[in-house]
């Protein structure tokens, strides 16, 4: 998925290589908990480009958090999976 991601996205990426990670791991989190439809990798990559554009690398981590749950809805599509994702975040 890595791999994916940094060919997708390019040398734009502005994501430490930790902060991938996690956000992979979290991304992987969601995948396994959806009840309905797990996200695809374009969801993934959808999430990641948003989290960019909100300079999520420079928010302090309150507000990570904060990017992280609005921007919930692009991995989960229904009520039931928002429901049993939360608590990954």
């Amino acid at each position: 998925m890595r791999d994916i991601v940094k060919t997708q996205l390019g040398g734009s990426t502005h994501f430490t290589e930790q902060t991938l990670n996690t956000l992979l791991e979290k991304f992987n989190a969601v995948r396994k908990r959806a009840v309905r439809k797990p996200p695809a990798t374009a969801e993934l990559l959808a999430w990641l480009r948003i989290l960019e554009m909100q300079n999520f690398m420079e928010a302090k981590e309150a507000q990570q958090r904060a990017q992280l749950l609005d921007n919930l809805s692009i991995l989960v599509k229904t009520r039931e999976d928002l429901e049993a994702v939360k608590g990954v975040f």
